[in-house]
């Protein structure tokens, strides 16, 4: 996600966020929601809904939706991540805005976030986000993200120490183009810690020497690209280590600033032998609803078992 001064306008950002709430909450399991869960859910919508009549009138891009599939299973559409570009301006502002938008989750997911949001004090912040996933099932997954400005080492540094990872002194110097920490957190507390590196732009023939080939990669050669611009490889930690001892396991990258619309993605997605099990049907459900911008997308560097593609909603249809 890449925030920044708007540069288009919602006609009505209170009415297509309601709407795009109703859409995705369509697609969950009412019977399977434990009591009081809907009350909540509501409130976080309104929240959010809230937030974005405000700053979309400042800012672009705040607001990411996503869809996540993983083959042999239902696409998950209730997915977003909200932004607070404005951090270094309000920082105090914006993290009563993250609390509010978490806090009627419930008490077990507050504290966690609170805990986590000291980490925001350290030089070097660009901005946070936050953002939730809910299963048909109402399993509730918070994501927060840390963005960085590239120089600040140190900073980067302390944040994974004090998350329990681990970088040899040797390595410091080898944060800079660590752009993002991605923190996932259910209610038992911290779940897992994603890093994401940074690329302006990478060759394939480059990204061959780092990493094993990816199918998509496959694809994108066969079709002429010789690298991609905005991209962003992805390393999962789960258990406290020296993070240089993990391969990264996923890629991400800019659609938009690579030319690839939902048209080609597709064919990609249902194509035999490296998508097939990837239904487009709910994104093109979506997409006979809303208005909608493709952003990016995120894959395992093994296989297509799973995707994450991340969109704009511009307005409703």
């Amino acid at each position: 996600m890449w925030p920044g001064p708007g540069n288009f306008r919602l006609s009505d950002p209170r009415h297509t966020l309601e709407s795009w709430f109703a859409h995705v909450r369509s697609s969950l399991r009412p019977d399977r929601a434990p009591r009081g869960v809907h009350a909540g859910l509501s409130a976080v919508e309104s929240s959010v809904t809230e937030l974005f009549r405000e700053d979309s009138a400042s800012y672009s891009f705040i607001f990411e939706p996503s869809l996540a599939w993983h083959a042999g299973a239902s696409a998950l559409l209730y997915r977003f991540s909200y932004a607070w570009p404005e951090y270094r301006l309000r920082p105090c502002a914006v993290r009563d805005a993250v609390r509010r938008m978490i806090r009627p989750l419930g008490s077990r997911y507050d504290r966690w976030f609170s805990q986590t949001m000291r980490l925001l004090s350290m030089p070097g912040v660009e901005q946070p986000l936050a953002g939730l996933e809910v299963t048909a099932q109402f399993r509730f997954r918070l994501k927060f993200y840390i963005q960085f400005r590239p120089e600040f080492v140190r900073s980067k540094h302390a944040i994974l120490n004090a998350l329990g990872f681990r970088v040899s002194p040797d390595h410091v110097a080898s944060l800079s183009p660590l752009h993002l920490i991605g923190i996932d957190y259910q209610a038992s507390g911290i779940t897992g810690v994603k890093l994401y590196t940074r690329f302006p732009r990478i060759d394939f023939c480059n990204l061959s020497a780092r990493v094993r080939q990816s199918p998509m990669v496959d694809c994108l050669q066969a079709q002429g690209f010789k690298g991609l611009k905005d991209f962003l490889l992805i390393t999962r930690l789960d258990r406290p280590c020296d993070i240089f001892d993990i391969p990264p396991s996923e890629m991400d990258f800019s659609l938009r600033r690579n030319g690839i619309d939902w048209t080609r993605l597709r064919t990609f997605l249902t194509s035999s032998g490296k998508g097939g099990t990837l239904d487009p049907a709910p994104y093109d459900a979506l997409k006979d609803r809303f208005r909608i911008l493709e952003n990016r997308i995120s894959l395992p560097l093994a296989g297509m078992t799973r995707a994450n593609l991340y969109y704009l909603v511009l307005d409703t249809l």
